[in-house]
């Protein structure tokens, strides 16, 4: 049989590459990217008082471009390329054209640059969640510094060392990391006590905000949180499990929403934007395993990991890799931060945090006067 010379391999269409595959997974890729960027920039930029939202929204775009140089510069041959240590890779380059051009990793049939470029993006918005447990306390320079050294020293280590464990899309390096990431770096945000020429520094679980933000911190805009809540890129990055995805995230957004009429005897916008992706974070690492009764209960996903492939030692790895995941983060998170603060505070003064974003950055998210 003769094939047409328009269906023959070329330089530009080679005879491993499945041209649908790599159409899909960069369309994947893509709509990951736009949950990061402009989806979490106007969530975190609506969800916070308005004084906050310039700041918010930076933090979350600064860490998409710094996580992209870095990705390309070293991180990702830390987190995927050959094996320099038990826990990372060799740091290289992922930026000439003999490697990018060339067959992906596995039998995925893709350009490997596809397969960076995916990748990049669960990096990305692995980062940028962390923001949100530091939003409107953290020094921007002290984030400047901690996002290269947070995707170098952790997250690169977990994309590299985690196997053998069931989790269809990013559990553990993804939530689980950033977590346990974003909640001990809160826990170095303390007050600077000084009293009689001595300074004392108070170490709190949560860095505090000033009292009057803490007792009065409103969303500056409700409908700009629903447009940045992300659902779109979630489809996409579980597209093969989307209807169980779909249908725990629904079922979570009505049972918050059913939480907050209880208690507070109204509804709330806020709370069902929280139910939503509480859902979606938690059917995320089974989706591709859970039925749709099983996404039924908010721990739906939690049981199906249980109960799956219980013989030679499964959940023995699962629980080994959550361990290892959250004691290497509470320590490399806490090495980063404390190295941080011998350059730069890692919190706001007192005076930049009652002004907000004209400190920060000399601008106002809505200067309506003029």
């Amino acid at each position: 049989m003769t094939i047409h010379h328009g269906l023959l391999p070329t330089d530009a269409s080679p005879e491993w590459l499945n041209k649908a595959d790599n159409a899909w997974v960069l369309i994947a890729a893509a709509l990951v990217g736009l949950q990061s960027v402009p989806g979490l920039i106007i969530l975190y930029g609506s969800m916070v008082r308005k004084k906050w939202a310039v700041n918010s929204a930076f933090m979350a775009l600064y860490a998409f471009a710094a996580v992209l140089l870095c990705w390309v510069l070293w991180a990702h041959q830390m987190s995927f390329g050959s094996k320099l240590t038990p826990l990372c890779g060799k740091p290289a380059f992922a930026l000439s054209q003999s490697y990018l051009l060339g067959p992906g990793p596995g039998d995925h049939h893709i350009p490997t640059a596809t397969y960076v470029f995916y990748e990049f993006a669960f990096a990305a918005i692995t980062v940028i969640l962390i923001a949100g447990s530091l939003l409107g306390r953290m020094n921007f320079y002290a984030w400047m510094l901690f996002v290269p050294l947070w995707l170098t020293f952790s997250y690169s280590v977990g994309a590299y060392s985690i196997w053998k464990i069931i989790d269809f899309s990013g559990g553990y390096d993804i939530h689980l990391s950033s977590g346990v990431a974003g909640f001990t770096a809160a826990y170095w945000f303390g007050r600077v006590n000084r009293s009689r020429g001595k300074s004392t520094l108070t170490l709190i679980y949560i860095g505090p905000r000033i009292p009057h933000d803490r007792q009065h911190f409103p969303p500056n805009n409700i409908i700009h949180v629903l447009g940045g809540a992300g659902c779109c890129g979630w489809a996409n990055m579980l597209s093969a499990s989307i209807l169980n995805t779909h249908f725990c995230t629904a079922i979570s957004l009505l049972v918050w929403m059913g939480l907050d009429m209880y208690y507070y005897k109204k509804s709330s916008v806020s709370g069902a934007v929280q139910g939503m992706i509480t859902g979606l974070v938690c059917i995320t690492p089974g989706a591709g395993f859970a039925s749709n009764f099983d996404a039924l209960p908010v721990i739906g996903s939690t049981l199906t990991l249980s109960s799956y492939q219980f013989q030679n030692f499964q959940m023995g790895y699962q629980l080994l890799g959550a361990a290892f995941v959250f004691v290497w983060n509470v320590f490399m998170t806490s090495l980063i931060c404390v190295f941080i603060s011998k350059f730069v505070n890692l919190r706001m003064s007192d005076d930049a945090l009652t002004v907000g974003d004209d400190d920060a950055h000399g601008e106002e998210a809505y200067a309506l006067w003029g």
